[in-house]
């Protein structure tokens, strides 16, 4: 049973589905406190980026585990975490850049999204494997 729950396409299609409601929830929103991130990103929308980040980890979901798709499969799974990883990573620093310029309470949300990151980063391991380990 244990083995199922770290199955590398259900942790991918755990966080295909939150990377796709982050896209919808900043879609057509801006948050001053990323307006660093906006600018360092190539399409300057957050939304877009979660966005891509979601449609390779669903195809790293469903991708079957037969020859050349079981590559494609871990090959998306592991560039889409990778991207997760980065845009948690990037919205902790520009909270706690925040939180420090303005004196705000921003810190809560870059402990929250530090603490995201390193899950991203921890289940990237599963999900560059093809199989769950018994």
């Amino acid at each position: 049973m244990l083995g199922r729950v770290f199955s590398p396409r259900l942790i991918a299609a755990v966080w295909a589905t939150f990377a796709a409601a982050t896209s919808a929830g900043y879609y057509g929103k801006s948050v001053s406190a990323l307006t660093p991130v906006e600018s360092v990103l190539p399409s300057g929308s957050p939304a877009f980026a979660w966005a891509v980040a979601a449609a390779l980890l669903a195809v790293g979901a469903v991708a079957p585990v037969t020859d050349r798709w079981a590559a494609v499969g871990r090959v998306s799974r592991t560039i889409g975490i990778a991207i997760v990883g980065a845009l948690l990573a990037m919205w902790a620093i520009s909270f706690a850049i925040d939180a420090v310029v303005d004196g705000s309470r921003m810190w809560i949300s870059a402990k929250n999204y530090s603490l995201l990151a390193a899950t991203a980063m921890a289940s990237g391991a599963v999900m560059g494997r093809n199989y769950a380990k018994h």
